[in-house]
């Protein structure tokens, strides 16, 4: 049968350790009972021959012989003579004298194996209670949301797996605890954004809806209001769906396709709703590239790259150019959208990508919501938006990876 438990092996190790200092004392005060026996006999022999020496001169050599060699024939006759005189059936020693004298080592033996085993248990159960209770004080300090400590145990057993098992399942809760602070000061920062946006068109809207409700306003006016207030619900329409999608990204519910996306497509289907603006300020929208393809989502890659485009479109002057190319090397497929815009300014470099951020150039009716829902949706497709300035304008680079890093 095979240990799995190391506790249970490091119990068994400890015990087969102390059975053998056991049989190591037991040897040790068995030595030391067999000296004492030997020298009570030695005593004994010493005695007879004094007494035959001075009863029998002459047979002293031939006694202390005879003590020394034990001929077989010499010890059966010497028993039966001691039968003669009532003293056979054991050794001439007192019973009672040997056991008294070797009685304190037995006892002495007894006595150290138990404390050298309760020794062994106590230690054994210190030391595990201990840990648990480590253990214990590290889960009471995580229910009071401390996640500073660390238990980590890099030893063999249970309770050592129980302590690095407790350490992975801390730094998740700390993880999520922080994650959750985040995405709390995002919500907060959201809504307030979110209702800063409202705020100036509702605020808007309701100015000119009383003029427009106003029996004196002359027609031509009124329907003058009439086209803004529509200009305006448009637009909270436009932002409404926008924060909506960044929600539905935000939260991992937009399910994005793994499908084989053309560039030329995507390329088309994303300048499709921009060639009214483009002739609006007379612009020049050139598009170059080899037919190349990546894998991604069409429909919402088409929503980052327009994002991109009309960004580039909005911050080009009248008879300025904006360039889409696109290209595939063996790491990505690259697009790359330029303008001639003049630039971004170096300050608001940092927060281009910034959620409901207005750099110093942006347009008046501009929310600062496109660049940041076209970056995110390009990372959630496990590419990279990238942003610089050259000498005539903006180049704005999307990198759509053959595979995820």
């Amino acid at each position: 049968m095979t240990i799995k438990n190391l506790e249970v092996k490091k119990l068994i190790g400890f015990w087969t350790a102390a059975v053998l200092i056991l049989l190591g004392a037991a040897m040790a005060l068995a030595l030391m009972g067999t000296d004492y026996t030997s020298r009570v006999l030695s005593d004994q022999q010493a005695a007879v021959i004094a007494v035959v020496s001075q009863k029998y001169p002459l047979a002293e050599s031939d006694v202390a012989r005879a003590i020394q060699d034990l001929p077989r024939g010499d010890v059966e006759t010497g028993r039966a003579i001691l039968e003669r005189y009532g003293l056979s059936g054991g050794p001439m020693l007192d019973r009672g004298q040997v056991f008294s004298s070797q009685l304190p080592f037995y006892f002495a033996l007894a006595v150290l194996a138990s404390l050298l085993l309760l020794s062994i248990f106590w230690v054994f159960l210190a030391r595990n209670f201990r840990k648990i209770r480590e253990v214990t004080a590290y889960i009471q300090r995580i229910q009071k949301k401390d996640y500073a400590l660390d238990v980590r145990d890099n030893a063999e057993g249970d309770i050592s797996i129980l302590k690095n098992e407790i350490c992975k399942v801390t730094v998740m809760l700390k993880e999520q605890a922080e994650q959750l602070k985040k995405d709390k000061s995002a919500l907060a920062d959201a809504l307030y954004d979110i209702s800063h946006q409202l705020k100036t068109p509702l605020t808007s809207m309701f100015v000119m809806t009383g003029v427009v409700m106003d029996d004196k306003t002359p027609p031509p006016v009124r329907r003058e209001f009439m086209a803004k207030i529509r200009f305006q619900l448009e637009r909270i329409e436009w932002l409404v769906k926008s924060l909506l999608k960044m929600a539905r990204l935000d939260s991992g519910t937009a399910e994005l396709a793994k499908k084989p996306v053309e560039v030329p497509v995507l390329v088309q289907k994303a300048c499709q709703p921009l060639l009214v603006m483009t002739d609006v300020k007379n612009q020049v929208l050139t598009v170059e590239g080899e037919p190349c393809t990546f894998s991604g989502d069409l429909n919402w890659s088409a929503e980052a790259l327009g994002n991109i485009v009309k960004n580039c479109i909005e911050h080009t002057p009248e008879n300025g150019q904006v360039w889409i190319r696109y290209q595939a090397s063996r790491l990505s497929t690259d697009i790359v959208v330029e303008d001639t815009g003049g630039g971004i300014p170096p300050e608001d470099m940092p927060h281009i990508f910034e959620r409901f951020y207005r750099g110093r150039n942006a347009a008046p009716d501009s929310v600062g919501i496109g660049l940041a829902m076209a970056k995110s949706i390009v990372e959630k497709q496990g590419g990279m938006v990238e942003v610089e300035n050259t000498l005539r304008g903006a180049r704005f680079t999307l990198k759509f990876f053959k595979s995820i890093i």
